[in-house]
């Protein structure tokens, strides 16, 4: 259960792999679903369309398993964080014991909740958070408890019937990361409006104005997916990079050297921690 101790939350990882840690792409994946998560999270709770909370690194641990610690931080003056970061964390602890889950959690944000639980058994053994709250561990047992919730919320909230399909098209948004290693060529990015983030597929002859354009504005053109449960974009299927020049620069350049993985010069794995 929940308690008044001084609130943060310490993501870990038990590795998988002969001598070594959890794989380092789905460890950076986990992290930056669970961010999601809470950022969606906190804007469902005190209805806003933009999130007001940061998340400060404060440790990194490696004892038998690989330990992430973050605070949450305010990023608007005035706004107390620490609130609707301890009913996240409650909520994310309810689903895995049973307890009643607050309708302010809906089913879009109950199934980003079971796809950040669904295990990866060959990348790492075990996955969960500590801190504020109980241990969350996120394992089969709680995807298939999310996903439950998930249902029964669309049963309950789902005002219009949206429909799964494709169709071509544009989006605005803030390039977040990409991810270029073999097999995984993908980048995100945060739309002007609606979800925290969306993932694309690329292809090898974008690299170079992706690495150039890394947290500055773009739009995407491509083949746009859609889910049944929601008129936003789900993937994209990318034809296009334009890049949309607005005078901001970089903030966040490289991670390179954190991740046992990711330690390569080439990197293109940026900006996790710090959306």
């Amino acid at each position: 259960m929940a308690t008044d101790k001084e609130p943060y939350i310490a993501i870990m990882m038990e590795g998988n792999r002969v001598g070594g840690g959890p794989d380092g792409r789905v460890w950076s994946t986990k992290i930056s679903k669970l961010l999601g998560v809470l950022a969606r999270m906190e804007r469902e709770k005190i209805h806003t369309d933009a999130r007001k909370t940061d998340y400060a690194l404060i440790d990194l641990k490696h004892p038998s398993e690989f330990v992430v610690e973050l605070r949450p931080t305010t990023k608007q003056q005035g706004y107390d964080p620490l609130p609707v970061f301890k009913w996240a964390m409650q909520q994310l602890e309810n689903i895995g014991t049973d307890k009643p889950v607050d309708p302010e959690v809906d089913a879009r944000t109950a199934s980003l909740i079971a796809e950040l639980a669904k295990p990866e058994p060959q990348a790492y053994q075990k996955f969960w958070v500590n801190g504020y709250a109980d241990p969350v561990h996120f394992d089969e047992v709680y995807e298939a408890k999310a996903r439950a919730l998930a249902a029964k919320r669309v049963l309950i909230e789902r005002p219009f019937e949206w429909f799964e399909g494709t169709s071509m098209g544009t989006l605005v948004g803030k390039l977040l990361f990409v991810d270029g290693t073999a097999g995984h060529q993908t980048f995100a990015i945060t739309p002007e409006v609606g979800p925290e983030r969306v993932e694309c597929q690329f292809t090898d002859d974008m690299k170079d104005i992706l690495r150039n354009n890394l947290f500055r504005k773009v739009r995407i053109h491509g083949r746009i997916h859609y889910h049944r449960d929601s008129p936003h974009p789900s993937t994209i299927d990318v034809r296009r990079v334009e890049p949309i020049n607005t005078g901001e620069k970089p903030h966040y350049r490289s991670m390179a050297g954190l991740l046992k993985d990711y330690d390569r010069p080439d990197s293109k794995l940026f900006g996790i921690l710090h959306e």
